[in-house]
């Protein structure tokens, strides 16, 4: 068990950075109390509606239970709890409400789940309302910013990946303050199992033995979850968590990420790639023999504050910054940097062959020569033995 009540996940804190910073005008009207209580108000309604309140006197037990945890966590809100009214399926939630605790249960919660199972259910909601208050609401913001960009004609797809992603990782911060409070990962493996299974009793090394074997055969494909990821992901990342393991965050994102794609990349992956790209062409065309209007104009067309400095070139710490960056992505990635190389390659005739057989040795320099000589062969439809001349040239240029 931790010592400590765990910490927010760096990604939380990165995406609310980010969008404090580049959506400024929205962040001040969703951070603003006038938006945010008609919406606590419905809320309120909707709890009155669907579910009936617990009375303290005839649930002490589960009251009493519910409290421990709250102190555990050093949270002085009173706590409300409540069953739905027509939860079928096995199931706890936080409704969020300022000040005050409110969880509900559904199916047949109340009676299946006792002891150190019910500790971690308990703790794993009360962390929802941990996340909706730290950071002096931060994390509440940006959750109701995305989830408004999101419903407008139009937007970007990146706030949409990133609007899964935190409610993604929001499960499993919560699985560990749940853990946290149990301080019995069996429980809280079993736990999450049992939800989802409806089972009466598991196995939890038997499950983590089978969530190995998926794991095994994903290939790193990452949770394709759209608000929880799947279970086995879940007990994967919190069994590494509680095992002590220092990289456990960095093994986390693979696990819910998987591998970065093109077609699904949030905003803070998108950033990065930004930033990766204008690095990429700058080191390409930062050279005095390269220094073109069109070059420059061109480059001013991914990034329109692009300048040349053709007093530079790359300096060998980002060269090999881009090297490591590169040859630790996939092969659509790679292949994207390779598109726009060749697009700057092709862009100005008057440089003749030089662009390409600069690109070719560029390439190399930055771990890209198997994906990118692929490209060229295929796009400009050369045979092998030009692409051998090709190499060539780009070999005798390099020494």
């Amino acid at each position: 068990m931790p010592a400590n009540i765990p910490k927010a996940l760096p990604f939380h804190k990165k995406l609310a950075d980010f969008l404090q910073n580049e959506e400024r005008e929205l962040w001040e009207w969703f951070s603003g109390d006038a938006f945010t209580q008609g919406a606590f108000d419905e809320q309120r309604l909707y709890l009155l509606k669907n579910t009936y309140r617990l009375e303290r006197e005839k649930h002490a037990a589960l009251y009493e239970q519910a409290e421990s945890v709250a102190h555990a966590l050093h949270l002085s809100a009173p706590v409300t709890l409540y069953q739905m009214m027509d939860g079928q399926q096995r199931n706890a939630g936080l409704v969020f409400q300022p000040g005050q605790i409110h969880i509900t249960f559904s199916g047949d919660m109340l009676t299946a789940f006792t002891g150190a199972e019910m500790q971690f259910a308990l703790g794993h909601e009360m962390a929802h309302y941990i996340h909706q208050t730290s950071d002096k609401g931060r994390f509440q913001t940006a959750d109701r910013l995305l989830d408004w960009i999101c419903g407008e004609n139009g937007a970007s797809a990146s706030y949409g990946h990133s609007f899964r992603l935190t409610r993604l990782y929001q499960e499993i911060y919560s699985d560990r303050i749940g853990y946290f409070c149990c301080n019995d990962v069996k429980a809280a493996i079993s736990t999450l199992v049992r939800l989802s299974s409806g089972l009466s009793e598991v196995s939890v090394p038997a499950y983590l033995a089978q969530a190995d074997e998926v794991l095994s055969q994903s290939q790193a494909e990452g949770s394709e979850g759209i608000s929880h990821p799947e279970t086995f992901i879940r007990a994967l990342a919190l069994a590494d968590w509680a095992s002590g393991d220092l990289n456990a965050d960095d093994k986390l994102k693979s696990l819910v990420e998987g591998n970065p794609k093109l077609e699904a990349l949030d905003v803070l992956s998108q950033a990065k790639l930004s930033k990766t790209t204008a690095d990429f062409i700058a080191a390409f065309i930062n050279r005095p023999w390269q220094n073109t209007e069109t070059l420059e104009a061109h480059a001013q067309g991914y990034f329109y504050e692009f300048k040349l400095n053709s007093e530079s070139q790359a300096s060998e710490l980002l060269m090999q910054s881009l090297k490591g960056a590169l040859e630790a992505l996939p092969k659509d990635m790679q292949e994207y940097f390779g598109f726009v190389l060749l697009d700057f390659v092709t862009v100005d005739p008057d440089l003749e062959d030089a662009p390409l057989i600069e690109s070719l040795r560029f390439a190399k320099s930055v771990g890209l020569t198997e994906s990118y000589d692929g490209l060229v062969a295929k796009e400009l439809k050369f045979t092998k033995k030009q692409m051998a001349s090709l190499r060539k040239a780009a070999e005798m240029k390099a020494s």
